[in-house]
């Protein structure tokens, strides 16, 4: 049973640039944030080791099972930073008992460009930022009439 790990990220991202780390479990060596589990996050980030407390803790059946690492960009990171992190071996992972392993492997930290992010904003009218749960009115429309508004979607982001 896995109740902590021990990541050492990589490359040249600061803590402003990265809002959390996460540690997914899975079955198998495809990466699915949708069909694989969270098992640890580290919220608030900073260059070097990170220790994901595992909850729950995870039993790892007889047979190969896969860990990932994933990370979110921040609004404000850096362009060009990169990002990256992985383990170097059995000893950065933690049990409840004493394992035994058998050919374990861990890949080489996967370091990505922090290329920016995207930002859609909604204006309306033009030059005046929609706020969240805004409702557009269109009055009153008669049944076989039409009526229209103009509004702008830009991206105000970093990121295309």
């Amino acid at each position: 049973t896995l109740t902590q790990a021990i990541a050492t990220t990589a490359g040249t991202w600061t803590s402003g640039d990265i809002t959390n780390f996460k540690l997914w479990f899975s079955t198998d060596a495809t990466f699915s944030s949708s069909g694989d589990q969270t098992i640890g996050t580290v919220s608030s980030p900073s260059p070097g080791d990170i220790t994901f407390t595992v909850t729950p803790n995870q039993a790892f059946p007889i047979g190969t099972r896969y860990l990932f690492i994933t990370c979110d960009v921040a609004a404000g990171a850096t362009i060009n930073n990169t990002v990256g992190t992985g383990f170097d071996a059995d000893n950065d992972l933690t049990y409840s008992t004493t394992p035994t392993f058998s050919g374990s492997t861990f890949a080489s930290p996967n370091v990505k460009t922090i290329i920016g992010i995207p930002e859609i904003q909604l204006e309306y009218p033009i030059n005046t930022n929609v706020a969240c749960g805004f409702s557009l009115a269109f009055g009153n429309v008669i049944v076989g009439s039409s009526t229209s508004l103009t509004v702008r979607i830009r991206n105000v982001g970093t990121g295309t």
